[in-house]
Protein backbone atom coordinates (compact mmCIF):
# COMPACT_ATOMS: atom_id res chain seq x y z
CA UNK A 1 0.00 0.00 0.00
CA UNK A 2 3.00 2.31 0.81
CA UNK A 3 4.46 2.08 -2.34
CA UNK A 4 1.04 2.02 -4.43
CA UNK A 5 0.67 5.24 -2.49
CA UNK A 6 4.03 6.55 -3.43
CA UNK A 7 3.80 6.14 -7.16
CA UNK A 8 0.26 7.25 -6.71
CA UNK A 9 1.12 10.54 -5.59
CA UNK A 10 4.14 11.16 -8.20
CA UNK A 11 2.05 10.62 -11.55
CA UNK A 12 -0.58 13.09 -9.86
CA UNK A 13 2.54 15.34 -9.28
CA UNK A 14 3.77 14.60 -12.68
CA UNK A 15 0.69 14.80 -14.58
CA UNK A 16 -0.42 17.99 -13.09
CA UNK A 17 2.39 19.59 -13.24
CA UNK A 18 2.58 18.51 -16.82
CA UNK A 19 -0.71 19.91 -17.59
CA UNK A 20 -0.38 23.08 -15.91
CA UNK A 21 3.25 23.83 -18.46
CA UNK A 22 0.75 22.96 -20.97
CA UNK A 23 -1.79 25.05 -20.53
CA UNK A 24 0.83 28.16 -19.99
CA UNK A 25 2.82 27.32 -23.08
CA UNK A 26 -0.69 26.86 -25.77
CA UNK A 27 -2.02 29.88 -23.78
CA UNK A 28 1.34 32.22 -24.45
CA UNK A 29 1.52 30.82 -27.81
CA UNK A 30 -2.27 31.95 -28.64
CA UNK A 31 -2.53 35.04 -26.38
CA UNK A 32 1.57 36.58 -28.83
CA UNK A 33 0.84 35.19 -32.09
CA UNK A 34 -3.20 36.58 -32.09
CA UNK A 35 -2.63 39.79 -30.41
CA UNK A 36 0.39 40.85 -31.78
CA UNK A 37 2.29 38.52 -33.88
CA UNK A 38 0.48 36.35 -36.08
CA UNK A 39 1.68 33.14 -36.51
CA UNK A 40 3.75 34.20 -39.25
CA UNK A 41 5.35 37.28 -40.67
CA UNK A 42 6.61 38.01 -44.22
CA UNK A 43 8.81 40.73 -44.54
CA UNK A 44 11.34 41.79 -47.19
CA UNK A 45 14.01 40.18 -46.70
CA UNK A 46 16.41 43.44 -45.32
CA UNK A 47 13.90 44.49 -43.18
CA UNK A 48 14.47 42.62 -39.82
CA UNK A 49 18.40 43.81 -39.97
CA UNK A 50 16.77 47.54 -39.70
CA UNK A 51 13.60 46.53 -37.80
CA UNK A 52 15.53 48.56 -34.45
CA UNK A 53 14.78 51.58 -36.67
CA UNK A 54 12.24 51.02 -38.03
CA UNK A 55 13.42 51.69 -41.47
CA UNK A 56 10.90 52.58 -44.39
CA UNK A 57 13.43 51.51 -47.40
CA UNK A 58 12.47 47.99 -47.30
CA UNK A 59 8.82 47.39 -48.49
CA UNK A 60 6.58 45.03 -49.96
CA UNK A 61 5.66 46.99 -52.54
CA UNK A 62 3.19 44.11 -54.13
CA UNK A 63 0.92 42.79 -51.01
CA UNK A 64 -2.25 42.09 -52.84
CA UNK A 65 -0.34 39.64 -54.91
CA UNK A 66 1.98 38.15 -52.18
CA UNK A 67 -1.42 37.85 -49.78
CA UNK A 68 -2.78 35.61 -53.21
CA UNK A 69 0.04 33.32 -53.36
CA UNK A 70 0.15 32.89 -49.39
CA UNK A 71 -3.40 31.99 -49.15
CA UNK A 72 -3.17 29.27 -51.52
CA UNK A 73 -1.46 27.05 -49.20
CA UNK A 74 -4.50 25.35 -47.59
CA UNK A 75 -2.60 25.85 -43.94
CA UNK A 76 -3.29 29.72 -43.86
CA UNK A 77 -6.38 30.60 -42.50
CA UNK A 78 -6.50 35.11 -43.00
CA UNK A 79 -3.63 37.36 -43.98
CA UNK A 80 -3.49 41.41 -43.02
CA UNK A 81 -0.65 44.00 -44.35
CA UNK A 82 0.90 46.35 -41.61
CA UNK A 83 2.61 49.72 -42.18
CA UNK A 84 4.87 50.01 -39.36
CA UNK A 85 7.10 53.57 -38.10
CA UNK A 86 8.60 55.44 -36.04
CA UNK A 87 6.63 59.09 -34.64
CA UNK A 88 5.45 61.32 -32.77
CA UNK A 89 2.25 62.10 -31.29
CA UNK A 90 1.09 66.10 -30.01
CA UNK A 91 -1.45 67.23 -28.25
CA UNK A 92 0.50 71.08 -28.14
CA UNK A 93 2.47 70.14 -24.63
CA UNK A 94 3.62 66.71 -25.07
CA UNK A 95 5.50 64.96 -28.02
CA UNK A 96 6.07 61.71 -27.25
CA UNK A 97 7.48 59.00 -29.27
CA UNK A 98 5.36 56.28 -30.62
CA UNK A 99 5.73 53.27 -32.68
CA UNK A 100 3.06 53.35 -35.56
CA UNK A 101 1.28 50.44 -37.17
CA UNK A 102 -1.10 50.75 -39.87
CA UNK A 103 -3.91 48.28 -40.26
CA UNK A 104 -6.80 47.02 -42.17
CA UNK A 105 -8.32 46.40 -39.18
CA UNK A 106 -11.25 43.78 -40.34
CA UNK A 107 -8.34 41.58 -41.41
CA UNK A 108 -6.06 42.53 -38.39
CA UNK A 109 -8.86 41.13 -36.45
CA UNK A 110 -8.77 37.84 -37.84
CA UNK A 111 -5.22 37.65 -37.76
CA UNK A 112 -5.01 39.04 -34.03
CA UNK A 113 -8.60 38.71 -32.62
CA UNK A 114 -7.14 39.08 -29.13
CA UNK A 115 -6.58 42.90 -29.95
CA UNK A 116 -10.48 43.41 -28.90
CA UNK A 117 -9.73 41.68 -25.44
CA UNK A 118 -6.56 44.34 -24.76
CA UNK A 119 -9.18 47.65 -25.36
CA UNK A 120 -9.30 48.80 -21.93
CA UNK A 121 -11.70 52.18 -22.91
CA UNK A 122 -13.50 53.08 -26.10
CA UNK A 123 -13.58 51.14 -29.17
CA UNK A 124 -11.73 49.68 -32.06
CA UNK A 125 -10.97 51.90 -35.32
CA UNK A 126 -13.70 51.66 -38.42
CA UNK A 127 -12.00 50.01 -40.95
CA UNK A 128 -13.15 52.60 -43.39
CA UNK A 129 -12.18 55.75 -40.89
CA UNK A 130 -8.89 57.39 -42.07
CA UNK A 131 -9.19 59.84 -39.15
CA UNK A 132 -9.43 57.22 -36.12
CA UNK A 133 -6.47 56.07 -33.89
CA UNK A 134 -6.24 53.75 -31.03
CA UNK A 135 -3.40 53.96 -28.17
CA UNK A 136 -2.03 52.08 -25.57
CA UNK A 137 -3.27 53.36 -22.09
CA UNK A 138 0.19 54.36 -20.73
CA UNK A 139 1.05 56.38 -23.74
CA UNK A 140 -3.10 58.13 -22.67
CA UNK A 141 -1.91 58.62 -19.19
CA UNK A 142 1.55 60.28 -20.22
CA UNK A 143 0.13 62.46 -22.26
CA UNK A 144 -3.41 63.55 -20.84
CA UNK A 145 -5.11 62.10 -23.57
CA UNK A 146 -9.00 61.23 -23.02
CA UNK A 147 -11.63 59.42 -25.51
CA UNK A 148 -12.40 62.20 -28.16
CA UNK A 149 -9.36 64.05 -28.34
CA UNK A 150 -7.69 65.04 -31.88
CA UNK A 151 -3.45 64.78 -31.29
CA UNK A 152 -1.32 65.64 -34.31
CA UNK A 153 0.80 62.85 -35.55
CA UNK A 154 4.23 63.16 -37.00
CA UNK A 155 6.63 61.05 -38.95
CA UNK A 156 9.18 61.09 -41.48
CA UNK A 157 8.00 59.50 -44.94
CA UNK A 158 10.49 57.41 -46.74
CA UNK A 159 12.19 60.21 -48.95
CA UNK A 160 13.00 61.35 -45.19
CA UNK A 161 10.93 64.68 -45.50
CA UNK A 162 8.64 65.53 -42.37
CA UNK A 163 5.01 64.91 -42.65
CA UNK A 164 1.62 65.38 -39.93
CA UNK A 165 -1.66 64.53 -40.11
CA UNK A 166 -4.48 64.60 -36.90
CA UNK A 167 -5.99 61.79 -35.50
CA UNK A 168 -9.24 61.32 -33.52
CA UNK A 169 -8.64 58.99 -30.56
CA UNK A 170 -10.97 56.37 -29.61
CA UNK A 171 -9.97 53.60 -27.82
CA UNK A 172 -7.13 52.92 -25.33
CA UNK A 173 -4.82 49.49 -25.61
CA UNK A 174 -3.77 47.71 -22.50
CA UNK A 175 -1.34 44.46 -22.98
CA UNK A 176 -1.96 42.04 -20.60
CA UNK A 177 1.67 40.42 -21.56
CA UNK A 178 4.60 40.74 -19.98
CA UNK A 179 7.02 43.10 -22.30
CA UNK A 180 4.32 45.07 -23.50
CA UNK A 181 5.10 48.42 -25.59
CA UNK A 182 3.40 50.90 -23.89
CA UNK A 183 4.05 53.31 -27.30
CA UNK A 184 2.33 51.45 -29.67
CA UNK A 185 -0.40 53.64 -31.60
CA UNK A 186 -3.12 51.82 -34.33
CA UNK A 187 -4.66 53.85 -37.38
CA UNK A 188 -5.96 52.41 -40.54
CA UNK A 189 -3.44 51.16 -43.12
CA UNK A 190 -4.48 54.10 -45.72
CA UNK A 191 -4.00 57.13 -43.25
CA UNK A 192 -0.56 55.43 -42.50
CA UNK A 193 0.15 55.26 -46.26
CA UNK A 194 -1.11 58.64 -46.49
CA UNK A 195 1.26 60.05 -43.92
CA UNK A 196 4.15 58.65 -44.75
CA UNK A 197 3.24 58.85 -49.13
CA UNK A 198 3.86 55.07 -49.53
CA UNK A 199 0.82 54.53 -51.19
CA UNK A 200 0.38 50.48 -51.96
CA UNK A 201 3.68 49.75 -49.68
CA UNK A 202 3.88 47.95 -46.35
CA UNK A 203 6.30 46.60 -44.07
CA UNK A 204 5.32 43.34 -42.50
CA UNK A 205 2.36 40.80 -43.93
CA UNK A 206 1.12 38.50 -41.03
CA UNK A 207 -0.65 35.72 -41.11
CA UNK A 208 -2.72 33.35 -39.18
CA UNK A 209 -2.47 29.09 -39.37
CA UNK A 210 -4.69 26.76 -38.38
CA UNK A 211 -2.27 25.68 -35.41
CA UNK A 212 0.10 28.01 -34.09
CA UNK A 213 2.42 25.92 -32.26
CA UNK A 214 3.03 24.28 -35.99
CA UNK A 215 3.85 27.27 -37.47
CA UNK A 216 6.99 26.96 -38.19
CA UNK A 217 6.92 23.88 -40.28
CA UNK A 218 4.81 25.49 -42.76
CA UNK A 219 7.73 28.31 -43.67
CA UNK A 220 8.96 25.68 -46.20
CA UNK A 221 6.24 25.66 -48.22
CA UNK A 222 5.37 29.32 -48.17
CA UNK A 223 9.39 29.92 -49.27
CA UNK A 224 8.10 27.76 -52.51
CA UNK A 225 5.80 29.62 -53.14
CA UNK A 226 7.15 33.51 -52.52
CA UNK A 227 11.30 33.20 -53.56
CA UNK A 228 11.34 33.31 -57.23
CA UNK A 229 13.36 35.11 -59.01
CA UNK A 230 11.59 38.44 -58.47
CA UNK A 231 10.34 37.55 -54.86
CA UNK A 232 12.51 37.44 -52.37
CA UNK A 233 11.09 37.61 -48.85
CA UNK A 234 11.89 36.61 -45.29
CA UNK A 235 9.02 34.30 -43.55
CA UNK A 236 9.33 34.07 -39.63
CA UNK A 237 7.12 32.10 -37.09
CA UNK A 238 5.78 33.66 -34.43
CA UNK A 239 8.47 32.49 -32.27
CA UNK A 240 11.63 33.58 -33.81
CA UNK A 241 10.00 36.76 -33.65
CA UNK A 242 9.24 36.23 -29.81
CA UNK A 243 12.52 34.66 -28.62
CA UNK A 244 12.15 35.68 -24.93
CA UNK A 245 9.12 33.56 -24.37
CA UNK A 246 10.54 30.63 -26.75
CA UNK A 247 13.51 30.82 -24.23
CA UNK A 248 11.24 31.12 -21.16
CA UNK A 249 9.39 28.45 -22.53
CA UNK A 250 11.93 25.94 -23.25
CA UNK A 251 13.38 26.68 -19.27
CA UNK A 252 9.88 25.62 -17.70
CA UNK A 253 10.23 22.36 -19.76
CA UNK A 254 13.83 22.01 -18.42
CA UNK A 255 12.98 22.49 -14.99
CA UNK A 256 9.78 20.33 -14.95
CA UNK A 257 11.84 17.27 -16.83
CA UNK A 258 14.65 18.14 -13.58
CA UNK A 259 11.95 17.76 -11.63
CA UNK A 260 10.06 14.67 -12.97
CA UNK A 261 14.09 13.00 -12.71
CA UNK A 262 14.14 14.14 -8.75
CA UNK A 263 10.52 12.61 -8.22
CA UNK A 264 11.73 9.54 -9.68
CA UNK A 265 14.83 9.19 -7.88
CA UNK A 266 13.01 9.85 -4.25
CA UNK A 267 10.17 7.06 -5.65
CA UNK A 268 12.70 5.01 -6.79
CA UNK A 269 14.49 4.79 -3.36
CA UNK A 270 11.79 4.99 -1.45
CA UNK A 271 10.32 1.70 -3.39
CA UNK A 272 14.14 -0.08 -2.89
CA UNK A 273 13.50 0.29 0.53
CA UNK A 274 9.99 -1.11 1.06
CA UNK A 275 10.78 -3.98 -1.21
CA UNK A 276 13.96 -4.94 0.48
CA UNK A 277 12.06 -5.00 3.44
CA UNK A 278 9.65 -7.41 1.94
CA UNK A 279 12.91 -9.87 1.08
CA UNK A 280 13.83 -9.82 4.80
CA UNK A 281 10.52 -10.19 5.93
CA UNK A 282 10.00 -13.12 3.61
CA UNK A 283 13.20 -15.29 4.44
CA UNK A 284 11.50 -17.97 5.58
CA UNK A 285 9.10 -18.53 2.74
CA UNK A 286 11.97 -17.48 -0.08
CA UNK A 287 13.66 -20.43 1.14
CA UNK A 288 10.73 -22.73 1.33
CA UNK A 289 10.41 -21.96 -2.51
CA UNK A 290 13.88 -22.29 -3.28
CA UNK A 291 14.30 -25.91 -1.35
CA UNK A 292 10.96 -26.68 -3.35
CA UNK A 293 12.60 -26.65 -6.37
CA UNK A 294 11.92 -22.48 -7.38
CA UNK A 295 14.88 -21.49 -9.80
CA UNK A 296 16.51 -17.92 -9.00
CA UNK A 297 14.63 -16.54 -12.03
CA UNK A 298 11.26 -17.31 -10.74
CA UNK A 299 12.05 -15.61 -7.18
CA UNK A 300 13.24 -12.99 -10.20
CA UNK A 301 10.08 -13.24 -11.57
CA UNK A 302 7.88 -13.12 -8.90
CA UNK A 303 9.10 -9.91 -7.72
CA UNK A 304 9.51 -7.50 -11.15
CA UNK A 305 5.54 -9.53 -11.31
CA UNK A 306 4.83 -8.05 -7.80
CA UNK A 307 6.45 -4.48 -8.90
CA UNK A 308 4.44 -4.68 -12.43
CA UNK A 309 0.95 -4.93 -10.59
CA UNK A 310 1.93 -2.54 -8.03
CA UNK A 311 3.08 -0.02 -10.71
CA UNK A 312 0.21 -0.55 -12.31
CA UNK A 313 -2.41 0.09 -9.97
CA UNK A 314 -0.70 3.33 -8.65
CA UNK A 315 -0.24 4.82 -11.90
CA UNK A 316 -3.79 3.95 -12.55
CA UNK A 317 -5.15 5.23 -9.97
CA UNK A 318 -2.68 8.21 -10.14
CA UNK A 319 -3.97 8.97 -13.62
CA UNK A 320 -7.53 9.22 -13.58
CA UNK A 321 -7.14 10.94 -10.24
CA UNK A 322 -4.97 13.43 -12.22
CA UNK A 323 -7.54 13.63 -15.04
CA UNK A 324 -10.41 14.75 -12.55
CA UNK A 325 -8.08 17.28 -11.54
CA UNK A 326 -7.35 19.15 -14.79
CA UNK A 327 -10.59 18.74 -16.10
CA UNK A 328 -12.25 20.54 -13.86
CA UNK A 329 -9.28 23.18 -14.39
CA UNK A 330 -9.40 22.81 -17.73
CA UNK A 331 -12.93 23.72 -17.97
CA UNK A 332 -12.97 26.48 -15.39
CA UNK A 333 -9.19 27.64 -15.64
CA UNK A 334 -6.38 28.90 -13.45
CA UNK A 335 -5.77 32.50 -12.97
CA UNK A 336 -2.63 34.19 -11.73
CA UNK A 337 -0.85 37.21 -12.47
CA UNK A 338 2.29 36.19 -14.56
CA UNK A 339 5.52 37.61 -13.48
CA UNK A 340 6.21 41.26 -15.14
CA UNK A 341 2.76 42.11 -15.60
CA UNK A 342 -0.21 43.60 -13.37
CA UNK A 343 -3.39 41.69 -15.03
CA UNK A 344 -4.33 38.34 -13.99
CA UNK A 345 -3.60 35.48 -16.83
CA UNK A 346 -6.29 32.62 -17.26
CA UNK A 347 -4.63 29.66 -18.34
CA UNK A 348 -6.62 25.66 -19.08
CA UNK A 349 -4.60 22.75 -18.49
CA UNK A 350 -4.34 20.19 -20.54
CA UNK A 351 -2.83 16.79 -21.28
CA UNK A 352 -1.82 15.05 -24.12
CA UNK A 353 -1.56 10.98 -25.02
CA UNK A 354 2.26 11.39 -24.70
CA UNK A 355 1.77 12.61 -20.48
CA UNK A 356 -0.51 9.39 -20.56
CA UNK A 357 1.86 7.33 -21.95
CA UNK A 358 4.64 8.71 -19.97
CA UNK A 359 3.34 8.68 -16.49
CA UNK A 360 2.12 4.89 -17.04
CA UNK A 361 5.87 4.21 -18.18
CA UNK A 362 7.02 6.31 -15.30
CA UNK A 363 4.98 4.58 -13.24
CA UNK A 364 5.71 0.68 -14.56
CA UNK A 365 9.44 2.09 -15.00
CA UNK A 366 10.38 3.29 -11.31
CA UNK A 367 8.55 0.31 -9.92
CA UNK A 368 10.84 -2.23 -11.84
CA UNK A 369 13.80 -0.41 -11.74
CA UNK A 370 13.60 -0.08 -7.60
CA UNK A 371 12.46 -4.49 -7.86
CA UNK A 372 15.26 -5.15 -9.33
CA UNK A 373 17.86 -5.21 -6.26
CA UNK A 374 15.59 -6.72 -3.94
CA UNK A 375 14.84 -9.37 -6.58
CA UNK A 376 18.67 -10.10 -7.14
CA UNK A 377 19.44 -10.16 -3.96
CA UNK A 378 16.08 -12.47 -3.33
CA UNK A 379 17.37 -15.20 -5.61
CA UNK A 380 20.80 -15.52 -4.22
CA UNK A 381 19.53 -16.16 -0.81
CA UNK A 382 20.56 -20.15 -0.48
CA UNK A 383 17.79 -22.35 0.73
CA UNK A 384 19.31 -23.61 4.21
CA UNK A 385 20.68 -19.85 5.17
CA UNK A 386 16.80 -18.53 4.29
CA UNK A 387 15.17 -20.81 6.11
CA UNK A 388 17.19 -20.70 9.59
CA UNK A 389 16.49 -16.57 8.90
CA UNK A 390 15.13 -15.54 12.72
CA UNK A 391 12.68 -14.07 10.51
Amino acid sequence: MITTIAIFISVIGLLVAQGFVNGIHYGLIDKISHSRTGDIQINHKNYLKTLDTLSLKWTISNPSLIEKLLLENPNLQYTSTRLIFGGMISNGNNSPMVIGMGVSINNELKVCPYILENISEGRIIKDNALNEALITSKLAENTGTNIGDTLLLLAHTKEGELNAIEVNIVGFLTDRLPLANNNLLYLNIKSAQELLRMPNQVTQIIARTHDSENAKYIINELYRLLNNETLKYTITSWDMIEKFYKDSMDMVDAVLWVIKLIILIIVVSSIVNIMLMTVFERMREIGTLRALGMQQKDIITLYITEAIIIGVIGGSVGLFSSYLIILYFSINGFTYIAPGTYYPFTIFPFITIFDVFFAIFFSIFSSLLAAAYPAWKASRLEPSDALRSIW
